[in-house]
């Protein structure tokens, strides 16, 4: 996620870019940023307070002005409180502190204010009055916990200091080169129902119908640099930002940045499907047909991570009203995304070796209830044209009974 948002800038022409991070990469990170004229330095924030971090300490000492900071990677009031009193203390001048929060914080507050909006609002944003609910909250959603106690810290501080501050709330991220593998996981199981009855796993509230909210990744990049370069009208067209001048008054406030439209579990799965039949034609030619499965075949779970959050949707009305916003169109984001997992390049070159792997764990363990490790192995040769025999993929427990079919199947089959 952050990686777009460098690139961004950085090839804005108009900032001189540094990144403090523990330098892991993922996917082709390293690739991208190599073209980029950036500064890089190694901070594990994990692991040192920031006055530990010697190459961050240095850097500040030869830039006592910054334009802007943007936090990708704090997780608790101490991380944001180290860094904060550590700016103040040196003097370092910051003009804006854009901090990237989550709809997370959500889990861990209070009722809606105005219980009858189908959307959580910027401002349903208090804990709960009480010490015991509010424990209550916080042991329910320590990641929510950490991202508003670090919204807190920040909020606290900034009288004293020189920088504004905006918080983007945002929801699941999908899009290319997600780290979490969600949809490639869901994307590769709905891909697999062509050719074995799997059920894709989903919880109760999601066949009921409950909503999420989703952000495109791209789209966090374009929030942010709205935010940054404010007026600067040809810098916000050459990255697809459409934001108005609105952006130049939008400072100390909290913002839901989302898809303006909800939408279901059981249709983020169709539209992937919609969006394989297109792509899997030009992807994989010889491999199967465009046909899918119809409709597709789900399955009860106890436990889903998406979306992760219970509180449903978030209100994007702040976002439109300060900054214009308007996100890409999500038939764009679906097909770009599913295009990018389904990439013979992504299944065949030994660069993404670690991401495959991972996800084909995750979906390993998934289908080990209907077919065992080798039809599994046989079954990614026969779709993907995948060797997986030097893949270490553990699938315990797994079923031997189930016949992968020789051909593609579009079989009205309903659990």
């Amino acid at each position: 996620m952050g990686v777009y948002t460098v690139i961004a800038l950085a090839f804005s022409d108009r900032y001189a870019v540094t990144i403090a991070n523990r330098n892991t990469t993922y996917f082709d990170s390293l690739e991208r940023l190599a073209s980029a004229n950036i500064t890089s330095l190694h901070w594990d924030r994990r692991s040192e307070p920031i006055e530990d971090a010697s190459e961050v300490v240095a850097f500040f000492e030869d830039h006592p002005h910054i334009h802007a900071i943007v936090d990708f990677s704090c997780y608790s009031g101490d991380s944001a409180r180290n860094v904060a009193t550590f700016l103040i203390k040196e003097e370092v001048r910051v003009g804006l502190y854009v901090y990237v929060s989550s709809d997370s914080i959500y889990e861990v507050c209070s009722a809606k204010r105005d219980p009858e909006k189908p959307t959580t609002e910027d401002v349903d944003d208090h804990r709960p009055s009480g010490p015991r609910s509010q424990a209550e909250c916080n042991a329910a959603d320590t990641y929510g916990h950490g991202k508003l106690e670090a919204e807190e810290v920040l909020r606290e501080l900034q009288p004293v200091s020189t920088w504004d501050y905006i918080f983007l709330r945002i929801p699941d991220v999908v899009g290319p080169r997600d780290t979490s593998y969600r949809w490639w996981f869901y994307q590769i199981l709905i891909d697999l129902q062509i050719w074995i009855h799997v059920p894709i796993p989903y919880v109760r509230e999601d066949r009921d119908g409950r909503e999420m909210s989703l952000l495109y990744v791209k789209d966090v990049a374009r929030a942010i640099v709205s935010l940054i370069s404010g007026h600067d009208g040809a810098f916000l067209h050459r990255w697809g930002a459409n934001v108005s001048d609105r952006a130049l008054t939008v400072r100390n406030v909290a913002i839901n940045v989302a898809d303006h439209r909800a939408r279901t579990f059981v249709q983020i799965m169709e539209d992937i499907a919609k969006a394989l039949a297109t792509s899997r034609s030009s992807q994989w030619p010889t491999s199967s047909s465009s046909t899918m499965p119809s409709p597709l075949v789900f399955a009860l779970n106890s436990t889903t991570d998406f979306p992760s959050v219970k509180r449903g949707p978030i209100s994007t009305t702040r976002a439109r009203t300060l900054l214009g916003w308007e996100p890409t169109p999500w038939d764009e984001v679906v097909l770009e995304t599913v295009e990018f997992f389904q990439s013979r390049i992504l299944w065949k070159d030994a660069r993404y070796a670690k991401e495959l792997q991972g996800v084909l764990q995750m979906v390993c363990q998934q289908v080990a209830k209907y077919i065992d490790e080798r039809t599994f192995r046989d079954l990614l040769l026969k779709v993907y044209g995948l060797n997986a025999s030097e893949m270490t993929l553990t699938c315990a427990g797994c079923a031997s009974d189930v016949i992968v079919d020789d051909e593609p199947w579009s079989s009205q089959i309903e659990l």
